[in-house]
């Protein structure tokens, strides 16, 4: 049934190239493919290589019984079905309609001005709180010290720094948003500032990610900076991308034990005897995690009951500095995740296991309420997805990076589909997503303004009034 289905999917997923080459679309659907189809393909036909463990993903997976692989494959099916019928919808409604380049800024500068004051709003808030938390550490070497405890979802960190410093590590991730901003300010600009602001920019983000994340997600942020260069350098994206993945997968413990030895103290080159073979095992158990997930999740809502949508609005309460407000005597409402959730049936089954567990996609729509929650969630994430293409084709190549780095946030909604978790880590990219849609917006009043001055005679331009006062 696998096969089939990933056939099929293939065939989709050249459709999709074809009509919209590397978008948001085209993410979403090869990673839902990835995850829900070739994963389990792949454990089912290799799973005597597969060294399995009690308490790993693969474990649970194999350990299930043919009514949950028939369920799984059901719901898959529903949520892909759903998926194609809105892309479906969609496509019939634009028929014969193609998103309009607003031509009129896009070869004008002052878009960019926009840009570079976002780029100095997350440089200021975002780089300004990564210098301050490190500062009330000692510096940034005797910091790395306690990243890895700080690092994990069980860590107090109230036995580490105070309300205020717990506002600038929330803060610190904002700095991301500069590196963006101004690479694509200096790219367009080709000025020495620019130049500067980006180098300052890319070093404060990598001393937040060295600090604060895991290997995912300084993938994530450096993968976008490859890609514009690739796609402005008419190269192969797919198969860049594809290198890219089978890198990271085969170099995944190796990464991590660096990524370890740098923050307990030790910037020497890890020494590892790691195999391909045993990394090629570990990333198929790391990317079996959605499809146990939804053998499970029925098991999951009767042990923990339906979530009734409230996963779509806690994360407001999340990104509130709490800390800050108890000090001062308001009390903010705390509700547990979906992650944590998740993770909390993991741990029922094996409390050997540790780490937390991303709730998935699939999951997520099935956790609100079963399968109406699933369509619901299939319908707005391919609408979205569909929305983000045609704002990237509106606003032009010059925005190129900041359009990729949102289209990868496809692949990240299929994988971990808690909004908490998603909103925490990529606040920044929401902002920049309201800066193109304000750009647009200018960009498309002034050929408004520009058409009824063609309609009308060129008695009142802007150009005209901006020539008379020079």
């Amino acid at each position: 049934m696998y096969v089939l289905f990933l056939i099929l999917g293939a065939i989709v997923q050249y459709s999709l190239w074809k009509k919209e080459k590397f978008s948001a679309l085209f993410i979403f659907h090869a990673t839902f493919l990835l995850y829900y189809v070739a994963v389990p393909t792949l454990v089912f036909i290799f799973n005597s290589s597969l060294t399995i463990k009690p308490g790993r993903f693969t474990y649970y997976i194999l350990g299930s019984s043919f009514d949950d692989y028939y369920k799984g494959f059901g719901i898959t099916i529903f949520s892909y079905l759903t998926i194609l019928a809105s892309v479906f919808i969609r496509y019939a409604y634009n028929k014969g309609k193609k998103p309009r380049l607003e031509k009129n800024l896009e070869n004008s500068f002052f878009p960019m001005k926009i840009v570079y004051r976002y780029g100095w709003f997350f440089l200021l808030v975002g780089g300004g709180s990564v210098l301050m938390f490190f500062r009330e550490f000692g510096g940034f070497r005797a910091a790395l010290v306690f990243a890895d405890t700080l690092r994990y979802a069980g860590t107090d960190s109230s036995q580490y720094y105070g309300p205020l410093t717990a506002l600038f590590r929330m803060l610190s991730f904002l700095v991301m948003g500069a590196a963006y901003c101004f690479k694509v300010y200096k790219d367009n600009s080709k000025s020495k500032k620019g130049n500067i602001l980006f180098l300052v920019s890319i070093i404060l983000s990598m001393m937040y990610l060295i600090f604060n994340s895991g290997r995912a997600t300084i993938v994530f942020f450096l993968v976008p900076f490859v890609l514009e260069y690739v796609i402005k350098r008419n190269k192969n994206v797919i198969l860049t991308t594809i290198f890219i993945f089978i890198g990271v997968v085969v170099t995944a413990e190796l990464f991590d034990i660096i990524l370890y030895q740098m923050t307990t103290g030790s910037i020497a080159v890890a020494q590892s005897n790691t195999t391909l073979m045993s990394n090629v095992v570990s990333a198929v158990n790391d990317l079996s995690f959605p499809y146990s997930n939804i053998l499970m999740v029925t098991d999951m809502n009767e042990l923990h009951g339906f979530r009734y949508g409230a996963d779509y609005f806690i994360w407001i309460f999340d990104i509130i500095p709490t800390r800050i407000f108890s000090s001062i005597g308001i009390s903010i409402p705390r509700f547990e995740t979906l992650n944590a959730n998740t993770s909390s049936f993991y741990y029922v089954l094996n409390p050997l296991s540790y780490g937390g567990v991303p709730t998935d996609f699939i999951t997520l729509g099935m956790r609100q309420f079963s399968l109406a929650g699933l369509a619901l969630n299939s319908v707005f994430y391919s609408f979205f997805a569909m929305y983000i293409d045609k704002l990237s084709q509106k606003i032009g190549s010059k925005y190129n990076l900041i359009i990729i780095r949102f289209q990868m946030l496809f692949f990240t909604f299929i994988t971990n589909n808690d909004l908490t978790d998603i909103i925490r880590g990529n606040l920044f990219i929401f902002i920049i997503l309201i800066m193109l849609i304000g750009i647009n917006r200018k960009m498309k009043r002034a050929n408004i303004n520009e058409a009824k001055i063609i309609q009308t005679g060129p008695q009142f331009s802007i150009y005209d009034v901006r020539s008379e006062n020079i």
